[in-house]
């Protein structure tokens, strides 16, 4: 390979990497965080004050929350399970925007309790800060800045992979520890980035399509479907699949819905059950839970109607999936480690940190390059704390000084 090409992409790999490594450090550090997100609410989530109702009286307190809350119809949730994150049986939230969701359990002696917490997000904050990189303003702000971020993410991949080639069996596990720093630095910024070569391309790719799905679907929307996408996507959603009916109708029992389910995907775990429209013939419940023999995009659920049994919606249901929206849960897995348990989990969390190891070293080298350059022009190079530029004294006299050695006037930086 040609010393000016490899000199090309060396300069393409640099300032790619610099321009977006801070956020690639924060996104990576903070994802590696939310591989555990599920034990991490468990673990910032104060117990229950009092015990959970029994799942079998879960239709008596859902027809008796029905009946003292008529608003909690519209969506409400049931828990399965009884970990520590799960505060109550049966929770609701008057909006979107409502930060404290209503809770309803039965007492000891059967009275109806119903209460308003707020619960921990930190999760959420955490997962937050992966998807956007902490820049503040609206969600959809930050994801678009990292979708582009990961975009150029992957040039820099690309132009990294072609420096190191001409060198590539000779320095691939080299790590030379000694007096020379930036030796050091280098051997481990590419020992660890070829070794994680193919994770940091998945995430690359999945990050710019989970970042930039919105402007991709309205570029599709335009030169494809001509305007019909929107249509197209609300008749193929899987909540969408039970037609709108608000005459009245009695709902089935909770222990027959998850039967149903259960014939269906023998291995599925249900761990809640969403009702929308409850109390109506078009109503919905869907149910979310995990198998781990499958890839899926976190939780699969199943969409039944509540008054039939009937299922009405099984593409996201874990092995029933159609051929499109199982390829889209192969993506989401690959990206959120929703597979292959906790050992590919803890495996993510490593490549993680590594990542954020990775950008945190191409930083150095950068700096450690800049601090060579100077001492070449003009002396030592003193680290300091603040903006000024690092420049010693000696270093800026010879700069203010001509090749004759006479004293130039500098033009004033305003």
């Amino acid at each position: 390979m040609r010393s000016d090409v490899v000199r090309l992409y060396k300069t393409v790999h640099t300032w790619t990497g610099i321009t977006t490594g801070m956020f690639l450090f924060i996104a990576f550090y903070a994802g590696a965080i939310t591989v555990f997100a599920e034990p991490l609410a468990r673990w910032a989530s104060s117990p229950a004050p009092v015990g959970l109702t029994a799942l079998a009286q879960s239709d008596e307190l859902i027809a008796r929350t029905l009946t003292a809350r008529p608003d909690a119809a519209k969506e409400f949730t049931l828990h399965l399970g009884e970990t520590e994150d799960v505060w109550a049986r049966l929770t609701w939230r008057k909006g979107r925007d409502d930060k404290a969701p209503w809770s309803a359990d039965l007492s000891p002696g059967g009275e109806l309790r119903l209460a308003q917490s707020y619960r921990s997000s930190l999760a959420d904050f955490v997962d937050n800060i992966h998807r956007t990189a902490g820049i503040p303003g609206a969600n959809d702000i930050g994801e678009t800045v990292m979708g582009v971020v990961s975009a150029v993410y992957a040039v820099a991949l690309v132009s990294g992979l072609i420096v190191i080639l001409p060198s590539f069996v000779k320095d691939l596990f080299a790590l030379r520890i000694g007096p020379n720093l930036k030796r050091m630095w280098l051997d481990a910024h590419n020992v660890v980035g070829v070794a994680s070569l193919p994770f940091h391309i998945v995430i690359a790719l999945n990050a710019v399509v989970f970042c930039l799905h919105e402007p991709l679907y309205d570029a599709l929307d335009y030169v494809v479907y001509e305007g019909r996408l929107k249509s197209i996507m609300a008749a193929s959603n899987p909540f969408n699949a039970i037609k709108k009916d608000e005459r009245p109708a009695p709902m089935l029992p909770v222990n027959a819905l998850l039967d149903r389910v259960k014939a269906a995907s023998p291995s599925f775990v249900p761990v809640e059950m969403r009702y929308r429209s409850a109390g109506q013939r078009g109503a919905s419940v869907q149910i979310w839970g995990h198998d781990a023999r499958y890839m899926t995009r976190g939780k699969g659920f199943a969409v039944l109607s509540p008054v039939t049994g009937e299922i009405a919606n099984t593409d996201y249901l874990p092995g029933r999936e159609g051929i499109w929206t199982g390829v889209v849960a192969t993506f989401f897995a690959l990206h959120f480690a929703t597979f292959g348990g906790d050992v590919v989990r803890v495996c993510y969390f490593l490549l993680g940190i590594a990542g954020a190891f990775l950008f945190y070293s191409g930083n150095l080298l950068w700096i450690e390059s800049r601090r060579r350059t100077e001492r070449r022009n003009g002396g030592p190079v003193d680290q300091k704390m603040s903006t000024d530029p690092p420049f010693s004294e000696q270093a800026s006299e010879l700069r203010r000084r001509g090749p004759a050695g006479a004293t130039q006037r500098l033009p004033a930086l305003s």
